[in-house]
């Protein structure tokens, strides 16, 4: 049996010099789009490519020589403590402590912190392949969730974020919910995606939640699935009016 429960990629980091200038490139060639970053003493940003996908780039640390593969460093220096400065690939999973002992209880090194401000805590280590130093990260995200001044421990659902009532009310607002929506929009009326509309705020929730291990990334509502989303336009004189509905329900 796995040792983590849960368990979906939660973002990809780089370390590097120019952190501005590595942001610029994967924000011009790839579509990358920058998000809200936490305040540490060393620089980063964060980039999404989607609601799935996380790029953190993290100032290169002059104290540390973390190994990028076999044959770049000849003495990898494979301390867990340098790696949150470090490239590395991190994991949400939902049993962050359990998971975290189990680690150490196989005699694996861990390095364990905390985000500042954020109820994100983290555990940092290497696989076995320690000739390369791939590095690794968990973290546990679902401590307390944060979305528009909510703060609990339970999925966000459709209730929490739009004034909808019901069965729906109830429903946890998934990934694929939002990448239908997302979808509709995007391929039958709009021809593209309204910033701040109901599928950007669909895709937030659901990032929290998939990250905070409530939900899989395929996962749909069953609101969603059954009874489906919709988007309309309808043209009127000076003006234009577009409806998104979930399960019959204008968001």
């Amino acid at each position: 049996m796995a040792v983590a429960k849960g368990a979906c990629l939660n973002h990809i980091s780089r370390e590097s010099s120019d952190i501005r200038r590595l942001a610029n490139f994967y924000k011009d060639i790839f579509g990358f789009e920058e998000i809200e970053s936490p305040k540490f003493e060393f620089k980063v940003i964060w980039l999404k490519i989607s609601p799935y996908l996380a790029l953190h780039l993290i100032e290169r640390s002059p104290d540390t020589k973390l190994p990028e593969g076999p044959y770049s460093a000849p003495s990898p220096v494979l301390d867990p403590t340098h790696l949150p400065r470090g490239h590395h690939v991190c994991f949400s999973v939902s049993n962050f402590d359990s998971f975290a002992q189990s680690l150490k209880d196989k005699g694996i090194e861990t390095f364990q912190r905390s985000v500042p401000n954020r109820p994100i805590r983290q555990v940092f280590f290497f696989d076995p392949d320690d000739e390369s130093g791939s590095a690794k990260e968990a973290s546990s995200w679902r401590a307390r969730l944060q979305h528009g001044g909510l703060e609990q421990d339970r999925p966000l659902r459709y209730g929490d974020v739009f004034n909808v009532s019901g069965e729906l009310a109830t429903r946890k607002v998934a990934p694929e919910d939002a990448n239908m929506m997302q979808i509709s929009a995007e391929s039958t009326v709009l021809r593209q995606s309204q910033k701040g509309g109901p599928a950007a705020t669909m895709q937030s929730a659901a990032t929290r939640n998939e990250q905070a291990g409530f939900v899989s990334h395929w996962l749909a509502s069953d609101a969603a699935a059954d009874q489906g989303v919709t988007v309309t336009e309808n043209d009127i004189p000076l003006a234009r009016l577009v409806t998104e509905s979930v399960a019959k329900q204008v968001l």
